[in-house]
């Protein structure tokens, strides 16, 4: 069985789809006003999803051509027109995580998973819980607590780029290593074991004390953020195989990472600290991995260059751990990774606001 133990929550994508004749603006001032505002909003304890649409609206419409912003000069109210809006806007709403995510690829290619996690009491927690059961997925290890399911909105420009994000993930400070010990009897069916780094860092540290040196059982560990991957520098030892992205890495190990040269150095700096594995995904330049002296780079045929790609990162990291238990070599598990993000991402709109590979 694999356990995997990691945060869930709700994500609201909102791509700011300009009037006609506004694509520039939309793409350099609004976002920011909007952003701005919505800071303004969050201290005063005011923000909402009503306001923020409110405040899309408002902008638009105050700065416009003859606007407030005074950045053109003002015309007569007889000739003005109602700008053409598009009918619909483009907003995606959906559960995520990175522990999420791999444990829903994981299951559907047939593995047996379960899934500890904490969500709130609220609808949002109610639909992480019955998405994770739709796929198969065990769920006793789900607790649901008193407080808001994690949450997060990034609005977007029409290119991909993001121009307003904000979060509330404060329920996962609730994820105390007292409830990996409640919890135990779930997680010693496990042979894998995989954490995200959304985990509060003491909670990490217990898992790896538990688990770290038990016989027969292997811990995976993906960062997520650049910031979930600063939590694991003392448990590194602890780990049989971490899988960052880029950035992540270099939180990791303290190192900046641009090159091949850089790539080694902080395969062989993660080594030394113990990890027996190691996959690193690089921003549309493919993945890096090393076991011992088994150690190389897989470049994709087709590098995407400011497509989005969000989600490939979790997809990468489910074909390692699936690969891994099928009991395949280091050079197999890189490349059956790799070709399982690029079908991902051929699957992908390209309306779809994405990032490369994290």
């Amino acid at each position: 069985m694999i356990a995997v133990i990691g945060g869930a929550m709700a994500s609201v994508v909102i791509k700011m789809i300009p009037v006609k004749g506004e694509e520039e603006r939309m793409g350099t001032g609004l976002g920011q006003q909007l952003y701005g505002e919505m800071d303004r909003q969050m201290a005063d304890g005011t923000y909402g999803m009503t306001q923020m649409m409110q405040m899309v609206q408002m902008m638009q419409e105050d700065n416009g051509p003859g606007g407030a912003d005074g950045s053109a000069e003002e015309k007569a109210p007889a000739v003005q027109q109602e700008p053409e809006r598009p009918e619909y806007d483009d907003i995606i709403v959906e559960n995520r995580g990175c522990g999420f995510n791999i444990a829903k690829h994981l299951a559907a290619d047939g593995h047996d998973v379960s899934y500890i996690s904490i969500v709130g009491t609220d609808p949002l927690g109610l639909a992480v819980v019955e998405e994770l059961k739709s796929c198969g997925i065990n769920t006793a290890g789900v607790r649901k607590v008193q407080g808001t399911t994690p949450i997060q909105v990034e609005m977007v420009n029409i290119l991909g780029d993001i121009e307003g994000f904000k979060c509330n993930d404060s329920l996962l400070a609730k994820f105390t290593p007292s409830f990996i010990d409640e919890a135990a009897e779930l997680i010693d069916k496990a042979d894998i074991i995989v954490m995200d780094g959304s985990l509060p860092e003491e909670t990490i540290a217990r898992v790896a004390e538990l688990y770290g040196n038990k016989e027969n059982v292997k811990i995976f560990f993906d960062p997520g953020t650049r910031h979930g991957g600063g939590k694991v520098a003392d448990v590194l030892d602890k780990m049989y195989c971490v899988m960052p992205g880029r950035m992540e890495a270099e939180a990791m190990t303290g190192k900046t990472i641009l090159g091949q040269d850089q790539l080694m150095e902080a395969g062989a700096f993660l080594e030394q600290k113990g990890v027996d594995r190691i996959i690193i995904t690089m921003k549309g330049g493919g993945i890096y991995y090393k076991s011992g002296f088994n150690e190389g780079i897989l470049r994709p045929e087709r590098v995407l260059s400011f497509a989005t790609t969000t989600g490939a990162g979790d997809i990468v990291s489910a074909a390692v751990i699936a690969a891994e238990a099928e009991g395949r070599e280091i050079d197999d598990i890189a490349a059956i990774a790799l070709n399982k993000a690029a079908e991902f991402l051929a699957d992908l709109s390209d309306e779809r606001p994405i990032d490369i590979y994290k």
